[in-house]
């Protein structure tokens, strides 16, 4: 198992040095003031717009935390299966982050709303799918695709509605996703310590994206919402 670290070092290594290839060195900055960024933090919308970053956590580790013992104990998944599986839900994963980022650019409440609503729809499809392998494998790669679309749109939108303080939201933007990270793997324990069946917890997931998708609306497609996230002249 400890080659796993090694083999994820090595990864990292190829992604530093990629970046170090890629982004643009000349690109000009202005210096920050740190009582600004702070200032910029007053903004409410801002902090509902981190809130759909926390739900949209929360719905995908709701599940994904328990994906494991779904996979063995309703499926019949063999190990060597779970493996393969979630392989296919990285890459469903990978594809939703790249969609996302065109959909993201094209109507980013929309995009949003949608990837929320998607997100609760296989989630609870999964709670019946899931005993049978070929429909939960599809339900799966579908249910990854739609939660890595969201990524995309929760950066930009963060950003948008914290604009005099990039730096600053995007590291709190992070903290609300380790933050819906925990709140989802609880959320999930909870149903299984009431002692419900393991099909239940897709449906708890289902619940955060709803309520993802409740902080959506309030956040982003209000007028005002849309009026904060215009360009400026």
């Amino acid at each position: 198992w400890r080659a796993t670290f090694g083999v994820v070092t090595v990864i990292g290594i190829v992604t530093i040095l990629g970046l170090i290839a890629i982004l643009p060195r000349d690109k000009q900055q202005e210096n920050g003031s740190i009582l600004r960024e702070i200032a910029a933090l007053r903004n409410g919308r801002l902090w509902l717009a981190l809130s759909t970053t926390v739900f949209f956590a929360a719905s995908m580790f709701a599940l994904f935390t328990y994906i494991a013992p779904l996979l063995r104990d309703v499926t019949g998944v063999s190990p060597e299966g779970v493996t393969w599986t979630l392989f296919l839900i990285g890459l469903g994963l990978t594809i939703g982050n790249l969609v996302g980022g065109k959909l993201a650019d094209w109507r980013l409440g929309a995009t949003l709303a949608g990837v929320f609503a998607a997100i609760a729809i296989t989630s609870i499809a999964f709670s019946y799918t899931s005993r049978f392998f070929i429909p939960a494998e599809i339900t799966l790669f579908l249910w990854a695709m739609a939660s890595f679309a969201a990524v995309p749109a929760l950066q930009v939108g963060v950003v948008g509605f914290g604009k005099d303080a990039p730096n600053l939201v995007s590291t709190i933007n992070i903290g609300a996703f380790n933050t819906g990270n925990a709140l989802g793997a609880w959320v999930g324990g909870l149903v299984i310590d009431a002692g419900f069946d393991l099909t239940r917890v897709p449906l708890a997931a289902a619940l955060m994206a709803l309520i993802g998708l409740g902080a959506t609306a309030l956040t982003y497609l209000s007028a005002r919402g849309r009026a904060a996230l215009a360009p400026a002249e």
